[in-house]
């Protein structure tokens, strides 16, 4: 009997045992039919509420603070619970009512502890209690064999205690697992068995745990991991090198790892391995891509050695001393005098071999001289991607047959992450992106789904530049980071060049903030988005500034729309170098401002070095060639451009710093420069000191849509205007270093 049955057959005994005496028949009889219709009314009542609305009401009931009383619509007066706030509910095939599928609770100030119960909700697939005040442990019923459960997110709440091992249940499920920003002490070895998980976010707790082994070897569809900022110990698992599928970067860094760096890591091509602040130690393997990573990716580790570290390693240990007699009797034994015939065949053979290399040297050049002489007719046309390979392919032809070891004409791979030949790009279908005075850019879609972004050089000349431009588009291609756009391949015949690179599907930045919309665009940018873009590219720039302790690499062309957006809007730097491999193309020698180095060693993007040319005075246009003119067009306006870089001689690394000031105005305000000046008005630097100076509102000052949805971030707004305006100081010593801005942006977005 129901609790609502009980109180209603008490109340009619009540009734009838007070009054009973005093009725009639009638009054008696009338009782009897009171009694059984709140006796019918009783089971009705009782199942207002299903199973599913009575296990949140469970977990409701363990909620002890709710600021924003988000819960006061979980009652019983619904029939299920599907009406709730952060509820949301489906039919399930076979079920008689909607089931409870999505919980969705975050950043309501939540405080108490999570209701085992929740293991009760069935059809549960996804629980997001993330960014709330809750306590205690994860209940290891969260995890029940029968759930579905795809997404658990209970990140920046305050939760202890250990990881369940429990979590193998759901194995087959799970998807994306994020439980950063607690106090967790343990994650079980059992979470290798989550072989479906695609994003494992663990950082900023207090984990102890050794990271365990087979993780690697089984998540093999994780495209994201972090790790950092725990008390992980013992070596990296040699099966981390199988995490191939992991995009942007694997971070481990301040934990207490210790051990050598594993070479298989090496295997990460696309990925950036963020190692800081461990107790790694040995030397850093010898492979091109460790180099790449520079040494940001491995400082705070005391005891590692070796580039791109400026740490040497000690030299190896002496020969042993078997080694050492067997040297010295192979040293004795070449002191026996040769006999007559040998030295005769030694110098017969050595003849005969340089007279072979004189005739090959010979018919070397005589190629050369006749491949020299062709003319390669390449298609103008911008009809689009195919007509123009097909000429291509001519051409590439007539290269390759004057010289078979060459790789002109050639589609080079440069990263090992494309294999497609230069046929599959010719089938490729092709959409043009964009047309400027440096090439077009076209969206190429091959046959088996692949998407890049072929960008199409339409210089004519310059072979003796060849090996240059080779040279410089592998220096290029090793400064990798997840927020620089990566040059994959390239190819080079005289009159053309092709440069391939990922294809960001949410277009740029500029576009994003003043221009249309996009697939992963569908409003305004928010201020999550924009602090994750400022600290995405805070991050991208100061890699190619810190990446080489031997050459200062400068980009000299940031602005929005060189910063380029994914798929999930982490944002990249695009074109870095590309004016220094137009500058190869041309076929006359480049000038004194386009060469690699500055003054003081320092090496120049010559987007800079050309800009230089193109604009001896701030804003005016010279009378330098027209094609040298569309080199630097972003350069005509000079919005984003350091008052000192009108002279290449003094464009340095604070130079990058000033644009990336004026990009974060233009991402604070919503203003564009560009708008700004054609009405008339102040640019975008000037009308800021002027409203400062002014001492104007907020209001008038950050974007409107800012302060209207950015709830409780005006203080983070303000802080991170501070770093705009240290920015754009007309001083460049004033202005701070990209890696002090790449800190603090990680700081605000740790803490957001």
């Amino acid at each position: 009997m129901s609790a609502l049955e009980r109180r209603n057959g008490v109340l009619g005994l009540h009734f009838m045992e007070e009054f009973s005496g005093g009725f009639t028949v009638l009054g008696k009889l009338t009782l009897v039919l009171f009694i059984v219709i709140l006796a019918a009314e009783a089971p009705f009542s009782a199942k207002g509420l299903n199973a599913d609305g009575n296990a949140l009401l469970d977990f409701k009931n363990g909620i002890t603070s709710d600021p924003d009383k988000y819960l006061q619509s979980w009652n019983t007066a619904d029939a299920t619970p599907c009406n709730w706030n952060g509820i949301i509910c489906k039919t399930i095939q076979g079920v008689s009512e909607e089931q409870v599928v999505e919980i969705n609770l975050s950043r309501n100030a939540l405080g108490g502890t999570i209701s085992p119960r929740l293991g009760d909700l069935e059809y549960l697939i996804s629980m997001n209690l993330g960014t709330n005040r809750l306590t205690g442990q994860i209940p290891k019923e969260l995890f029940h064999a029968r759930l579905h459960l795809t997404l658990l997110d209970l990140s920046n709440n305050a939760l202890s205690g250990d990881i369940p091992a429990a979590i193998r249940n759901v194995g087959q499920y799970l998807q994306v697992l994020d439980l950063s920003g607690n106090e967790l002490t343990g994650l079980p070895e059992d979470i290798r068995y989550c072989y479906r998980l695609k994003r494992l976010l663990l950082s900023k707790n207090n984990i102890t745990s050794v990271l365990p082994i087979g993780l690697g070897s089984n998540l093999t569809e994780l495209q994201r991991l972090d790790l950092s900022m725990n008390r992980f110990s013992g070596p990296i698992p040699d099966d981390f090198g199988n995490l191939t599928s992991v995009k942007g970067t694997l971070n481990l860094s301040n934990n207490h790892l210790s051990g050598s760096i594993p070479q298989s890591l090496a295997n990460l091509r696309d990925v950036f391995i963020d190692l800081r602040n461990n107790n790694l130690s040995g030397p850093i393997p010898p492979d091109s891509y460790f180099q790449s990573l520079g040494e940001t990716a491995f400082l705070g580790n005391a005891a590692l050695c070796g580039a791109p570290l400026k740490t040497d390693c000690a030299p190896s240990p002496s020969p042993s001393s078997a080694n050492s007699s067997t040297a010295a009797e192979a040293h004795s034994s070449s002191k026996k005098r040769l006999s007559k015939g040998a030295v005769i065949g030694i110098a017969v053979g050595c003849g005969v071999l340089g007279l072979l290399m004189a005739i090959l040297v010979f018919c070397f050049f005589v190629r050369k001289l006749a491949m020299a002489k062709k003319t390669l007719t390449l298609s103008r046309s911008d009809n689009g991607l195919r007509g123009f390979l097909c000429s291509w392919r001519e051409s590439a032809s007539e290269a390759k047959s004057g010289e078979e070891e060459d790789d002109e004409g050639d589609l080079v791979h440069l990263t090992g992450v494309l294999s497609f030949t230069l046929e599959e790009l010719l089938r490729a279908s092709a959409y043009v992106l964009s047309k400027s005075g440096v090439g077009i850019v076209y969206k190429a879609v091959l046959d088996e789904g692949t998407v890049v972004a072929v960008r199409r050089l339409g210089v004519a000349g310059g072979e003796q530049r060849h090996k240059e431009f080779e040279a410089e588009v592998k220096a290029i291609a090793q400064v990798r980071h997840p927020n620089i756009v990566c040059l994959h391949s390239y190819s080079w015949t005289v009159d053309e060049k092709l440069l391939i690179y990922d294809y960001l599907s949410n277009g740029s930045l500029e576009t994003a903030l003043h221009g249309g919309r996009s697939e992963g665009l569908k409003g305004p940018l928010s201020w999550e988005v924009r602090i994750r873009i400022m600290r995405g590219v805070a991050q991208g720039l100061a890699h190619i500034h810190e990446c080489n302790p031997r050459k200062q690499y400068i980009h000299g062309d940031i602005k929005p729309g060189n910063i380029l957006l994914d798929a999930f809007l982490e944002p990249r730097i695009a074109d870095f170098g590309l004016q220094r491999l137009l500058a190869l193309a041309q076929p006359a020698p480049v000038t004194e401002f386009g060469s690699t180095r500055g003054d003081s060693g320092t090496r120049l993007s010559p987007t800079a070095a050309a800009a230089a040319v193109a604009l001896p005075e701030f804003g005016r246009r010279s009378e330098s060639p027209k094609g040298a003119a569309q080199m630097v067009a972003p350069f005509l306006v000079g919005v984003y451009q350091a008052p000192e870089a009108t002279n290449a001689k003094r464009f340095t690394q604070k130079s990058d710093v000033y644009s990336f000031g004026v990009v974060l105005l233009e991402l604070l305000t919503g203003r564009s420069p560009f708008k700004q000046l054609a009405g008339g008005d102040l640019d975008l630097v000037s009308w800021m000191r002027m409203a400062l100076l002014e001492k104007r509102a907020l209001s008038e000052m950050f974007d409107p849509f800012l302060l209207k949805t950015a709830n409780n971030q005006q203080s983070r707004m303000i802080e991170s205007l501070q770093v705009a305006l240290a920015c754009i100081a007309v001083n460049p010593e004033s202005r701070p270093k990209m890696k002090q801005i790449a800190e603090f942006f990680d700081l605000q977005t740790s803490n957001s």
